[in-house]
């Protein structure tokens, strides 16, 4: 077992787990990533390991810090990953009429029922609920980590983050959501990428979850508290 040390965080090889600071507390990445495969498959194997689902929050963390460390190898793994596909979150999205409940689902064990979630909004700060009328598609920087769906997502306290991620991979940024937005109701998952035709940093809430992708399990001693 080896200790790599990065700009920010470390990297401790053997069942390779990449630590970094995230909000107020240190998380755990388990490496290498699952995938490829779609949301469920990917999920399942997370959760028979006995590890956690990764919120969006928690891969915009990892993201931040690969990018300070491009040229270390399993940093460099996930940014050509991070390029070259998707990278699922555990944040999913219920459409409704009014707008979209966004919940973390760390354990698998938040369904899509809307009374419920609507009962838990302001007293589970893993569940929260944007209204409709935000900006969509190519946006500023500025933009981006102002708009109420990305906070929805990230909850407080990482807008500085996702501000110096969505910098260094380009100047602007690409929210995808716009296609599904105003439906009776419509369970829907959260990637990120940052390929050529996202324009920088690509955030979807709208994927239905048969797209090939890759995520991470998350060590649940160390857990990073709840979005705020």
């Amino acid at each position: 077992m080896a200790i790599i040390t990065l700009n920010g965080g470390t990297i401790k090889t053997g069942r390779t787990e990449i630590k970094f600071p995230h909000k107020d507390k240190t998380i755990t990445f388990i490496y290498p990533p699952k995938g490829p495969g779609n949301y469920e498959y990917l999920m399942n194997q997370i959760d028979q390991e006995e590890l956690l689902r990764p919120t969006t929050a928690e891969i915009l963390s990892l993201i931040d810090i690969v990018l300070q460390n491009p040229d270390e190898k399993h940093c460099g793994d996930i940014l050509y990953k991070l390029r070259g596909c998707h990278l699922w979150t555990s944040t999913e999205n219920l459409y409704t009429k009014e707008g979209i409940f966004v919940y973390d689902n760390i354990d698998g064990k938040i369904f899509d029922n809307e009374e419920e979630l609507f009962k838990k909004l302001g007293k589970d700060n893993t569940i929260r609920f944007v209204s409709y009328g935000f900006k969509t598609g190519t946006q500023s920087v500025s933009d981006f980590v102002r708009n109420p769906y990305i906070l929805a997502q990230i909850g407080e306290g990482l807008q500085e983050v996702v501000e110096r991620v969505t910098s260094k991979l380009k100047e602007m940024s690409y929210l995808d959501i716009g296609h599904i937005s105003g439906v009776e109701k419509a369970e829907r998952f959260t990637v990120i990428d940052a390929n050529w035709l996202s324009h920088g940093l690509f955030i979807s809430g709208r994927f239905n979850g048969n797209d090939r992708g890759f995520s991470f399990g998350v060590n649940k001693t160390g857990k990073a508290s709840a979005q705020k």
